[in-house]
């Protein structure tokens, strides 16, 4: 393979890659020192209450920001040279008070320059000069979802043009809400097309809306979900088997709470001109898990990485259905700097209390079992007190972990020995 080959087969690999390889650096909420070997994947953040999972991931987007949006990655090397010679430049003999000032302020400059780049975090990148071309082309994104959003999908007025809305994958609203707005403009330009018999846009537009449905049947887990144009109205349902149609303005909490995030991606995708398996970037989430059921606290993760796979997701989350519910993604606890990387085979139970720190029973059942085994321990325990603790937690015996479940038998079977010796005497 010749030099060309090799540097047009590491090109292609570099742009089929996701962006961030590493990151590194201190979260400036707890002074903890991270470093996050991610080799292109998508991350979990997990980590106790007050570890600063939320500061982290601030912290990422404004170093992202810098780096790839202000395009001041690109000014690092030249700064630390001018940096580098600054520093081994004489002090000049005349006037040296204020010549010396002079200097000092020069190296102030160049050192504030390069910890805007680099710190509280540190980035590296599969290729940074790539991810600035794909960001200032439109065809890359980043994106920070907080964990106090709150979705809403406005109705339709009127069709309007898509031209005109364009610029707006400049603007740091969420462009989410629009979405029912958006499919009626497909809708409307399909019937355009159509009529010109513009065949390229027709099947573009109807592979747009294939993708849409089926990411719906996986969402929903339903594959009798489908979208209904009303054209009278200009309004778009839902419809299910069993189920009359319902409006996207009817969606429940857990449902929005996904849209938010799905929907402003969507949207961004048909102003960028690409499909949305085409999407590239990196999109922040903080409680990715925040306002979900646990049956779709189970489903999000994976519907996000479907529906976009070559963007770089780094989110945050207490939930174990969140951690369980994919096997390519790096699993970093931000508590203790311990990585995992596939827990999509570990039980519900492991996760909750060896990876989360979190016992995998209620407060008051532990404090029964504590309870129980403390009297249990006891030679000269009362029988009827065992009995008791006993028969409060016989109806939840099987859903007890296999740790709790031992203490419980070995209660019961203490209780048993001495119930049978009373009887005996």
């Amino acid at each position: 393979m010749d030099t060309t080959q090799m540097n047009d087969t590491l090109e292609t690999k570099n742009k089929s890659a996701k962006h961030i390889k590493h990151i590194s650096g201190e979260i400036i909420t707890t002074a903890r020192q991270v470093s996050i070997d991610i080799k292109s994947r998508n991350l979990i953040i997990i980590g106790r209450n007050g570890s600063g999972k939320t500061s982290f991931l601030k912290s990422l987007h404004q170093i992202l920001m810098n780096n790839i949006d202000e395009g001041q990655l690109s000014q690092l090397e030249n700064l630390r040279d001018q940096l580098r010679q600054a520093e081994e430049t004489h002090q000049p003999r005349i006037n040296p008070i204020t010549r010396i000032s002079g200097h000092e302020s020069t190296l102030s400059y160049y050192r504030e320059a390069i910890k805007k780049i680099t710190e509280p975090l540190s980035i590296s990148y599969v290729s940074s000069d790539n991810f600035v071309k794909e960001y200032k082309e439109a065809h890359a994104i980043i994106r920070f979802y907080e964990a106090t959003r709150k979705s809403e999908i406005l109705k339709v007025t009127a069709a309007t043009a898509l031209t005109p809305e364009m610029p707006d994958y400049k603007k740091k609203e969420n462009l989410g809400r629009n979405l029912e707005q958006h499919l009626v403009n497909l809708e409307v330009n399909i019937g355009l097309a159509m009529r010109k018999g513009n065949k390229e846009k027709i099947q573009r537009i109807e592979t747009w809306f294939k993708a849409f449905e089926k990411n719906l049947k996986f969402l929903f887990e339903d594959d009798s979900i489908h979208t209904v144009f009303d054209d009278e109205n200009l309004a778009f349902s839902l419809k299910q088997d069993n189920r009359p149609p319902y409006s996207f303005q009817s969606l429940s909490s857990g449902y929005l709470a996904i849209f938010e995030i799905y929907a402003d991606l969507l949207v961004r995708t048909e102003y960028f001109s690409v499909l949305p398996t085409e999407l590239r970037g990196v999109v922040l989430i903080d409680e990715i898990d925040a306002h979900l059921h646990t049956s779709l606290q189970r489903k999000i993760f994976p519907f996000f990485t479907r529906s976009f796979p070559n963007i770089q997701f780094i989110v945050t989350t207490h939930s174990p259905f969140v951690v369980t519910s994919i096997d390519d993604a790096l699993i970093y606890d931000i508590s203790t700097g311990q990585e995992c990387e596939d827990l999509s085979l570990f039980s519900l139970e492991h996760v909750v209390e060896g990876i989360l720190g979190v016992p995998p029973i209620s407060q008051k059942m532990q404090d029964l079992l504590q309870e129980l085994t403390s009297k249990s321990n006891d030679e000269n325990f009362i029988p009827e007190d065992i009995n008791k603790l006993l028969e409060a937690l016989s109806p939840h015996a099987d859903t007890l972990d296999d740790e709790s479940r031992m203490f419980y038998e070995i209660a019961l079977n203490k209780y048993l020995t001495k119930k049978r010796a009373r009887k005996n005497v």
